[in-house]
């Protein structure tokens, strides 16, 4: 009874780990993604890989005249933290496309003053959450308002914004499966 009880346990504790790299969300253009700064496209984050596929600029394409840029704001849920945003791929004939976030759910303006961060991108970036620019480790737990933009010409790209459990949640998730593991073990020396 008792090793079936623990069994259990363990069963449930880890069916709640999420695994990082399955894939949990995606936003693909078609149909266009916003480029309409007041109403970014709403971009709800799960636990895992969440891909956004999409393409920007064209010609006459310039940093803040909107054209074919995009907005989108993303939500990530309670107990997660957006862990990274890496680059997957990007084409296109220019060094680098711009990435720019502030926290909520839309930007108030498109200078520099209106970003919490911001960061030039190529195909080899990585991840831009911990570029020169964007500086930060994570995002906790809330709304955020990311734009995109190309200056010379279209660009295709996909970025994945990586969602894990708060470090404080995988600490205790991962201890707990530690105390289970030991009372296991003791168990069976009885």
């Amino acid at each position: 009874m008792r090793k079936s009880l623990l069994s259990a346990v363990g069963l449930l504790l880890a069916a709640s780990l999420p695994i990082a790299t399955a894939q949990a969300a995606s936003l693909l253009e078609p149909p266009d993604i916003s480029s309409n700064i007041a109403a970014p496209t709403l971009f709800n984050l799960d636990a895992g890989s969440n891909l956004l596929t999409a393409n920007s600029g064209g010609p006459g394409s310039g940093a803040t005249n909107g054209t074919d840029a995009e907005f989108i704001t993303v939500v990530v849920p309670t107990g997660l933290v957006l862990d990274a945003v890496d680059v997957v791929s990007r084409s296109g004939p220019s060094f680098g496309s711009f990435l720019g976030y502030n926290v909520g759910a839309t930007l108030s303006g498109q200078t520099s003053g209106d970003l919490a961060g911001f960061v030039i991108f190529n195909a080899f970036s990585g991840d831009l959450l911990t570029a020169a620019l964007l500086g930060v480790d994570a995002l906790a737990a809330g709304t955020y308002a990311f734009w995109i933009q190309e200056t010379a010409g279209a660009v295709d790209y996909t970025l994945d914004f990586v969602v894990t459990p708060e470090p404080s949640t995988a600490a205790l998730l991962t201890l707990g499966g530690l105390g289970l593991g030991w009372l296991r073990r003791s168990t069976r020396r009885t």
